[in-house]
């Protein structure tokens, strides 16, 4: 069970991952994978197996962009 569930969940994430790069790109907002999603990105060709969280960063001046673009739509 908990193996469909993280299945699912690591779906879910990627549609999120996948909306934030396109404001992002859209909007020229630098950002990076940080922590497991980042490690997951490189050893694992996706994701830890067992990691259920997505670590984003950003420059505080891109963020708060980010957060403004967000606010607007």
């Amino acid at each position: 069970m908990e193996n469909r569930y993280l299945k699912k969940l690591h779906s879910e994430i990627l549609m999120i991952m996948d909306f934030v790069d396109d404001v992002c790109k859209k909007n020229e907002i630098k950002y990076y994978l940080v922590g497991g999603s980042l490690l997951g990105a490189v050893r694992h060709n996706g994701f830890i197996p067992w990691d259920d969280d997505l670590d984003i960063a950003m420059p505080r001046s891109d963020a708060e962009r980010f957060i403004d673009v967000m606010n607007t739509q």
